[in-house]
């Protein structure tokens, strides 16, 4: 036992620093380094998200993915957040737009932190920055409390919003521990119950389906939102705004043609149908 050569008293070790180095003295010098001012994207949503993910699905060959399952679980973890941030962009968007949708939401509430950050504009994104999309529970439901829409729990579109919940079930995993399945990661997927760690470890097989099924999804609900509000352009809008005229109603249907339009998909001639803008909006107005 040390002892106090003046006193001859013995010193109290420190018992508790036995189980590991000391800790290291570092702060933070500049929080700001860890990021940077970007301009509100010009392109709409699907565009943006489409950049976004492409990028990450360069990043990711076959050899990198296959030999360091890190680096593929936060890949995937990419994938599926420009995946939550398409909604988040094309909710905040279609709020601004959607007179029918004003209404439906003028009683929800907002964090006042996004209304003091938001002040200066895109108010309404704040609206929703304390939303979790990685969830289609969240996706459906915000789309019924504030757009007013219901997804058909037949349709393509619902099917997808159920395997892209799957996908955050292994999100949730990584994200909040480290890859390892909590209990109700593993229930809702229905995996086989074991004594052991259940590790997400994504390779490159499993990136590529889950980039697709994220694609799908995105294409599927752009497509079905759009005609959804297509459909209230032509037939509630008019109602709900009392200036409506001619020229307003062009003008919200450049707004909704932007908001939903890939020029992406448009460059590439791979839209389901090509139409222009004009000619789209003579077709929404047929009876």
């Amino acid at each position: 036992m040390p002892k106090n050569s003046s006193s001859n008293i013995p010193l109290k070790v420190q018992w508790w620093k036995s189980v590991n180095r000391a800790a290291p003295s570092t702060k933070i010098q500049d929080i700001s380094l860890y990021g940077s001012i970007l301009k509100i994207p010009a392109t709409s949503p699907i565009d943006e998200f489409l950049q976004k993910s492409e990028a990450l699905i360069l990043q990711g060959d076959q050899q990198l993915l296959n030999s360091n399952p890190e680096i593929a679980n936060l890949l995937f973890v990419g994938i599926v957040a420009h995946t939550e941030n398409y909604f988040r962009d094309l909710f905040a968007e279609l709020l601004q737009l959607c007179p029918v949708s004003q209404v439906k939401s003028s009683t929800r509430d907002i964090k006042l932190g996004s209304v003091i950050w938001h002040r200066a504009g895109n108010i309404e994104r704040g609206a929703f920055e304390a939303f979790s999309f990685a969830s289609a529970d969240n996706i459906i439901e915000t789309l019924k409390r504030y757009f007013d829409v219901t997804i058909d729990s037949k349709s393509d579109c619902y099917a997808l919003l159920q395997e892209f919940d799957q996908l955050c079930e292994l999100r949730h995993a990584i994200v909040h521990s480290g890859g390892i399945m909590s209990g109700k990661n593993v229930i809702k997927l229905k995996l086989p119950r074991t004594n052991q760690n259940l590790h997400v470890q994504i390779n490159f097989q499993t990136f590529q389906e889950a980039s697709s099924i994220a694609t799908s999804l995105i294409y599927s609900i752009n497509t079905e939102l759009f005609k959804v509000f297509g459909l209230r352009w032509r037939d509630e809008w008019p109602k709900k705004l009392h200036n409506w005229s001619s020229r307003l109603k062009n003008s919200k249907f450049d707004d909704l043609w932007r908001l939903f339009f890939s020029i992406t998909d448009s460059n590439r001639s791979s839209t389901s149908v090509r139409l222009s803008k004009l000619q789209c909006k003579t077709e929404v107005l047929k009876p």
